[in-house]
């Protein structure tokens, strides 16, 4: 499933996917991201709706996928890292007009609500499953978070304090549920994610064989 998805991703996709997985990025985290943000060892950034800390290590897979598409997709170090074509974040929350609140927007009903938000990611993956032939798969862009996490919970050493900085979470509740036992065959996954990570190959993924 992994490649099958990456292998339908264009470049830009293909690093959102590596962000997810080796950073524990989510859609919000896409939308603010800036290459002043990373270095070949380490990312360091702060998760805005928490005001936690965001740091850790930079896996060698990641690293070579950012660096590739740089190379493609220059920018200022202070600039955002992705825009949508129009020049927006990937994701934005703007107020709804009297009109919209009565009548509904382009893509919602009316409601109470008072403020509309854009989700890029979540359109573009939409459409990523659909080109790699997994268009009724349910799962949201936030699946390479979750498995990120439990792959990152198998590594030496790590533990709450460690899952709560690459998650960005301050409560243990919500990080303690990556280090539960897994199941053989969840195991067998999340023991090749962390062979991709730590693999500086941008093809390693390809190989049938599992790296």
């Amino acid at each position: 499933m992994i490649q099958t998805i990456l292998k339908a991703a264009h470049e830009r996709e293909r690093l959102w996917i590596w962000l997810g997985i080796g950073l524990g990025f989510g859609n919000d985290d896409l939308a603010r991201v800036c290459p002043v943000h990373f270095d070949r060892d380490s990312y360091d950034m702060r998760r805005g709706k928490t005001g936690f800390d965001r740091y850790g290590k930079m896996w060698p897979m990641v690293w070579a996928n950012l660096q590739a598409y740089l190379k493609s997709n220059a920018c200022d170090r202070h600039d955002l890292l992705f825009r949508t074509r129009t020049g927006r974040p990937l994701v934005w929350v703007k107020a709804k007009t009297d009109e919209e609140l009565k009548n509904g927007t382009t893509t919602r009903k009316a409601c109470n609500t008072p403020y509309k938000r854009s989700d890029s990611v979540w359109q573009r993956f939409r459409k990523l499953k659909k080109r790699a032939g997994l268009d009724e798969w349910p799962e949201g862009f936030y699946i390479w978070r979750h498995l990120g996490a439990t792959a990152y919970a198998t590594r030496d050493d790590v533990g709450l304090a460690a899952l709560r900085t690459f998650l960005g979470h301050g409560k243990s509740d919500a990080a303690d549920q990556y280090l539960k036992p897994l199941t053989p065959q969840v195991k067998e996954v999340v023991e090749w994610v962390n062979r991709m990570l730590d693999s500086d190959d941008l093809n390693a993924w390809t190989d049938k064989e599992g790296g």
